[in-house]
């Protein structure tokens, strides 16, 4: 049975010592006792998963899978003619707000908060959880 992973850096294991042994999907995949496909790539854009997983699927038996996930990404990030594009850094974005709108900058700079701890405790996170 296949575990199939993608994603951004997040799935990768970027920030990780050794991504690869280290990354959610693979120690998940020994949690599950499954070959992995780990197709993740950091900065990767939802519309780069979108279409990598479409061809992925049709090039591939899929009687074999065992569970399919997919990690998407920030709606910021896109891929035109097979490049990613970014709207720019979390920060950025949110002095660029200004204060017109209170809620939304409060949620953004919550989230990026959030990011960031989740981001730094990536590694015991999943250990916990698998």
């Amino acid at each position: 049975m296949i575990l199939y992973t993608i994603g951004d850096s997040w799935t990768y294991g970027t920030e990780l010592e050794n991504p690869k042994e280290e990354c959610y999907p693979y120690l998940l995949s020994k949690k599950l006792e499954c070959d992995l496909v780990n197709e993740a790539q950091p900065a990767a854009s939802n519309d780069w998963m979108f279409r990598k997983s479409i061809e992925w699927i049709t090039k591939n038996d899929i009687s074999n899978i065992h569970t399919f996930i997919v990690g998407w990404s920030h709606f910021n990030r896109r891929e035109e003619q097979f490049q990613f594009y970014h709207g720019g850094e979390l920060e950025d974005m949110i002095s660029a707000r200004g204060d017109n709108n209170p809620m939304e900058r409060i949620i953004s700079e919550n989230f990026a908060n959030l990011s960031l701890h989740i981001f730094t405790h990536y590694k015991r996170y999943w250990r916990r959880i698998i």
